[in-house]
């Protein structure tokens, strides 16, 4: 990582003329306090936090997300209960997701489809702040159980496990019928297994099943005890990245899956095109976020922001 990373500051070339710059916005919000945790935690109180956490962050950057989601679906774009779940749950997919911001990493498991494992793994050892540090590692309907189970907790409903294929599950959401006139089941890909790089929130190339069940285990229950350091990293996690642009996320996404080897193929052609579209185009939470790799994930604060886009597109 430190070879790749000072390669990548002696050769900036490339970041420099793909990634052209225009004047930096002025940026005068801060982000939201991390929500204060008890003395003694329990996940019941993780659960709460993590809600309160979501509810605080700034989801502007979602909002075009949504207006095309809603359309592709005859939705009402100003129908605000439908806005809700659809912002809980697509921030819930990009820290949940293979390579995603809570760095969970895929492979083959042969575990049950919960996230009991994944639980147990970080109560041992708290996840590292480091960008290629692998969290955890699950299977695809493990990392899909962790997915549906966070969901509930933050109050969206009907998220459950789906098998596209024998061997394969990602996670269906059946919105209310009242809010989604067409009733179709809304597929997120929790990792990239049969799927193209680009593929994310409600665009994937299975075929659309016609209802999915609400994943139904507790897996941990509220009265259990919670390591206040893994509580903050999660919450931490969601804070720093949540008001980011989906575009940013997937790129960031994209990297750090490659680096785990995980999921993803080659997806440098991919990442390239991400790169250059958001050079001239970082919004203020965009530019918060790169500082924060820069100086806390890469531990390299001197990086300007093109030169974390270029390590981010580059090989």
């Amino acid at each position: 990582m430190q070879r790749r990373l000072a390669g990548l500051v002696l050769g900036m070339a490339w970041g420099l003329v793909a990634c052209p710059t225009r004047a930096a916005p002025q940026c005068t919000g801060a982000l939201p306090p991390l929500v204060a945790l008890p003395d003694r935690l329990h996940f019941g109180d993780f659960w709460s936090a993590l809600t309160d956490q979501v509810d605080l962050l700034d989801k502007s950057a979602l909002r075009p997300s949504f207006a095309a989601f809603a359309q592709r679906h005859g939705a009402d774009s100003s129908n605000e209960a439908l806005w809700q779940d659809f912002a809980r749950l697509r921030l819930a997919f990009e820290a949940t997701r293979d390579g995603g911001f809570w760095r969970l990493r895929w492979r083959v498991t042969d575990q049950e489809p919960s996230s009991n494992e994944i639980w147990k793994a970080w109560l041992r050892a708290t996840p590292s702040d480091r960008f290629a540090a692998v969290s955890t590692i699950a299977e695809c309907d493990e990392i899909t159980a962790l997915l549906s189970l966070t969901a509930r907790h933050l109050g969206v409903r009907g998220v459950g496990l789906f098998y596209p294929t024998w061997n394969h599950v990602i996670a269906g959401w059946s919105p209310p019928s009242a809010a989604l006139p067409d009733a179709r089941v809304v597929l997120l890909p929790t990792t990239q297994i049969f799927q193209e790089c680009s593929a994310t929130f409600d665009e994937t190339t299975f075929k659309t099943p016609k209802h999915v069940y609400e994943y139904p285990r507790t897996d941990v229950r509220d009265e259990r005890e919670m390591s206040p350091a893994l509580a903050v990293f999660l919450l931490q996690q969601v804070r720093m990245y949540g008001e980011a642009s989906p575009r940013l996320l997937a790129l960031i996404r994209a990297k750090r899956a490659e680096l785990f080897q995980s999921s993803l193929g080659d997806c440098t052609g991919f990442r390239r095109r991400l790169a250059a579209a958001l050079g001239p185009d970082l919004s203020c939470a965009d530019r918060r976020l790169l500082g924060h790799l820069a100086r806390v994930e890469l531990e390299r604060p001197a990086l300007s922001e093109a030169q974390v886009l270029a390590f981010l597109a580059g090989p």
